[in-house]
């Protein structure tokens, strides 16, 4: 996720941080509130971002992809995952995501509207599976 900067609405100072904010993407805010809220803590996410670049020929067609991601400040051993996503270990901590290429599998370019539909499914997904995790003893 890129990272935000905050300009005070006063003296138009710009802060990298502040004290009692994260950022957040819109559609994947309220699974990452609803994790936070239960124990999970995030460090990092993505609700995935439509940027298909037809001319950046540099990069192979199969490899170009985005995709939704949480990455939590430790690990965790879920029980459940949602359908479609995975998890891995980086650092020692979890990361749960789903990858969205940009492709059919006729090689053909997603287009927008089917790539937004794709990703409020899994978003769905991944908000319902966060309602029902269990809280977690901290």
């Amino acid at each position: 996720m890129d990272r935000c900067y905050f300009i005070n609405k006063e003296t138009f100072e710009i802060d990298k941080e502040h004290p009692e904010f994260f950022t957040c993407d819109p559609q994947i805010a309220n699974a990452i509130s609803i994790l936070n809220k239960k124990g999970y803590q995030t460090i990092a996410s993505c609700e995935s971002h439509y940027e298909i670049k037809e001319y950046d020929i540099s990069y192979p067609k199969e490899k170009r992809i985005t995709g939704i991601y949480i990455l939590f400040q430790e690990k965790y051993h879920f029980l459940t995952i949602p359908q479609g996503f995975e998890t891995e270990v980086i650092e020692g901590k979890t990361n749960l995501f789903h990858t969205i290429y940009y492709y059919h599998d006729n090689g053909k370019y997603k287009h927008r509207k089917e790539f937004e539909i794709e990703k409020k499914q899994y978003i769905n997904k991944l908000t319902e599976w966060a309602k029902n995790l269990p809280e977690r003893e901290r």
